[in-house]
């Protein structure tokens, strides 16, 4: 196993036992030794292999959620003040549209944020005008949407559609119940990704900042 393979393997295992010591540990030594953008990809790797392990079953949402949570944490404690702000990634916002559960989009968020992006969060029983709202406020760059019920996720046909005339730039993530059971649904609404477990978010965040470049 190669020195990097190990490392991610302590790191999630770290996470999921909810060890911040070792967590603190593990990241504060690749940031001294290897720099930001290896602890970055490391993290990361660690992010996307839990999530991944929640979708098979093999881990609980709370572990995902802790791990999202201890993350972010130990990775504000160990950089400079503001670091992560002058990093170059795009700005995120999520919401919760027009239904109130949010623990999803939680710990989506809180994974995404402690990978180095900038997320801003709307809240939950967010309407088209709110949303619209909010971009242009936050200047965001890709919106991520949660939806719990399928009339929540056919009334985002609306959203994607004003989004499209007012910032045709802005890219749109959608997840929730609707989106999984119907795979063909997110292209339906017009949005530009679909996630179906925390764990695709990075992979889905990779290919939206090439579009955005």
């Amino acid at each position: 196993m190669s020195e990097d393979l190990e490392k991610k393997q302590q790191l999630v295992r770290a996470l999921v036992s909810v060890d911040k010591s070792a967590v603190s540990e593990i990241l504060s030594t690749e940031f001294t030794t290897k720099g930001i953008d290896h602890v970055a990809d490391t993290l990361q790797q660690a992010l996307e292999e839990i999530g991944t392990a929640w979708e098979n079953g093999s881990m609980s949402l709370a572990q995902v959620y802790m791990s999202g949570v201890i993350s972010e944490e130990i990775l504000n404690s160990i950089l400079p003040a503001n670091y992560l702000s002058k990093l170059t990634q795009p700005k995120i916002g999520t919401a919760v549209f027009l239904d109130h559960h949010n623990l999803g989009m939680k710990i989506v968020s809180s994974l995404v944020r402690s990978a180095g992006y900038p997320v801003v969060d709307l809240g939950v029983g967010v309407n088209v005008d709110n949303v619209i709202d909010f971009i242009g406020k936050e200047e965001i760059k890709i919106l991520l949407i949660s939806v719990l019920m399928l009339p929540s996720a056919l009334a985002v046909e609306e959203l994607t559609q004003e989004i499209a005339r007012t910032y045709p730039d802005v890219k749109i993530v959608v997840g929730g119940a609707p989106f999984r059971l119907d795979t063909n649904l997110s292209e339906k609404v017009g949005a530009h990704e679909m996630g179906k477990n925390a764990g695709e978010i990075f992979e889905i965040l990779s290919r939206l900042k090439r579009e955005l470049i």
